[in-house]
């Protein structure tokens, strides 16, 4: 099938076509659902700097900066993508954001189900180097997998189950990020466990 009948003929030739479009979506409504936690002061977009997607502020004036993705299908592989080379016409190669990503944490998105996976960089780093290491022993299996992202673009990397990292918590981004959905998922308007008044999610505190 070519590219076009996948992303469109205004989509073929850019690496920013329908993909990044889900990848700004996702964006979008991870940023917002950050807002919504008490212990957060600001959220701001900073996918320009192509140092990470999303600079937190915590009330107590710490700074934080994390990497926002977007995923269709994690909610029925179990798959985090990790990309590890990014390929451009004429053999251009580049690492990929995974390793050259400064940021501190990971808010990867599953889309149809509004489920965030929290986790750090570390974890998520650390994960897939010890996945790499059982799957040389094979001990374990690592899927690598190769993406035609554009025309003239194209990503390479392995799919990492989530549940390998050692680092994860998942959070409906509809529940109550009050009390980090102690009463079950529910608006933070409605909560009767914490009223409203807020509890810190476990990953605030480090």
């Amino acid at each position: 099938m070519s590219i076009e009948k996948v992303y469109g003929k205004d989509d073929a030739g850019r690496y920013n076509g329908k993909m990044m479009a889900v990848g700004r979506v996702g964006e979008r409504l991870v940023m917002a659902w950050l807002k919504t936690i008490p212990q957060i002061a600001d959220v701001e977009d900073v996918s320009k700097s192509k140092r990470g997607d999303a600079m937190i502020t915590w009330a107590d004036g710490r700074k934080a900066l994390a990497e926002i993705k977007t995923d269709k299908h994690i909610g029925d592989s179990g798959n985090m993508v990790y990309e590890t080379v990014r390929h451009y016409c004429g053999g251009i190669s580049q690492p990929a954001w995974p390793l050259t990503s400064a940021a501190e944490w990971l808010f990867y998105l599953d889309l149809p189900h509004g489920i965030v996976y929290a986790t750090t960089m570390s974890s998520f780093r650390r994960a897939a180097r010890e996945r790499a290491f059982m799957a040389a022993d094979r001990t374990a299996s690592l899927r690598h997998f190769v993406l035609r992202t554009s025309r003239t673009t194209a990503t390479e990397g392995w799919l990492l189950p989530a549940n390998s990292l050692d680092e994860c918590t998942m959070y409906d981004v509809n529940a109550c990020n009050a009390c980090d959905g102690a009463g079950g998922f529910h608006d933070v308007e409605v909560c009767d466990y914490c009223g409203g008044t807020g509890h810190p999610p476990p990953w605030s505190a480090s």
